[in-house]
């Protein structure tokens, strides 16, 4: 990037580079994913900008700039600007550890969970500690995976000691 400068809206204001995954928290600054989940996950509970209080730790992605970002990087590639990639989103924290608990549970991979084709378009394989759980869609019935088709759980959680 030789000579190109980065729109002032398009840099993040913690890191101040450019945004690859800009998020909207409740005060309505966005900021690029990477830097606000640590501030979050810090404690800290007002936005970084206005120092308002944050009301949840949502981060909604905000589509249009991103658009924007991908956007402009098009248009200055000649100048050494590579595309941003479209972030794929995280799957939801609670969903996870209730999937995870059902699975822990649950006797039978025949009464695997339904997730819904948001969540599913979400989902990829989960770790922690030494735990992997894999989902696939079951598709017996034919239906092409629409909406609504149960998965099921390919590997189950496993109870390991250390030490």
């Amino acid at each position: 990037m030789v000579g190109v400068q980065i729109p002032h809206h398009f840099r993040c204001p913690i890191s101040l580079e450019l945004m690859r995954d800009p998020v909207t928290v409740s005060t309505g600054q966005t900021y690029d994913r990477s830097s606000i989940e640590p501030w979050i996950a810090a404690r800290n509970t007002t936005c970084p900008v206005t120092r308002a209080p944050l009301l949840d730790s949502a981060l909604i992605p905000n589509h249009t700039l991103r658009r924007l970002i991908q956007s402009w990087c098009v248009a200055n590639r000649r100048s050494g600007v590579k595309r941003i990639p479209t972030p794929k989103q995280p799957a939801d924290p609670s969903r996870v550890r209730a999937l995870l608990s059902q699975a822990a549970s649950t006797s039978s991979a025949t009464a695997a969970p339904r997730l819904s084709s948001s969540f599913r378009n979400r989902l990829a394989p989960s770790a922690a500690a030494g735990l992997v759980i894999f989902l696939k869609q079951d598709d017996s019935q034919g239906s092409g995976g629409h909406c609504g088709q149960p998965w099921t759980i390919l590997a189950r959680p496993q109870t390991r000691s250390f030490g």
